[in-house]
């Protein structure tokens, strides 16, 4: 039921908020113990926040084969778009190493804009700077939407800014 996700997404807030180790990794133990059902993805949103605080433990073996699983959805094109965007989202909760190149091929424009602008927003969500660079490769190619993102995008840090200049 979606109040229940709501419920669920609100209770990961506040123990992230705590700032906790042990709460923490509680937290995390319990969104892991079992199948990837709808309440753990949503128990997954405090993922990147727990990264970027520096929080260990947040990389698991359940989270690997999720990773996997949802990088095979979301590079399907057969597959339904809204469970390519979901799978695209869950990537971008579990951030894995190694499928940043998978993700970046989702930046054709021959893919539906929708899981273009997926694809930019779960790259950016990410550690370090998986782009490396290309934010902007392909540009005439973008559609408005997909431009958009990329320039915000690339207005969040400044050396994206400085990218973004030495392209003018």
């Amino acid at each position: 039921a979606p109040g229940a996700l709501d419920l669920v997404r609100q209770l990961a807030e506040i123990e992230a908020a705590g700032k906790s180790p042990a709460g923490l990794r509680r937290w995390l133990d319990l969104a892991v113990g079992g199948p990837l059902v709808p309440w753990r993805r949503e128990a997954l949103t405090i993922l990147p926040r727990l990264r970027r605080a520096g929080v260990e433990g947040t990389d698991r073996p359940s989270f690997t084969k999720w990773a996997d699983q949802a990088a095979v959805l979301a590079l399907d094109g057969g597959a339904d778009l809204k469970e390519r965007l979901s799978a695209l989202e869950l990537l971008g909760r579990i951030a894995p190493s190694g499928k940043a190149g998978s993700v970046e091929g989702l930046l054709n424009p021959k893919e539906p804009q929708d899981l273009q602008v997926a694809a930019l927003r779960t790259l950016a969500s990410w550690p370090g700077e998986p782009l490396e660079g290309r934010l902007f490769d392909g540009w005439p190619a973008r559609t408005v939407a997909v431009r958009r993102e990329i320039l915000n995008l690339a207005l969040r840090l400044p050396a994206r800014v400085g990218l973004l200049l030495d392209r003018i």
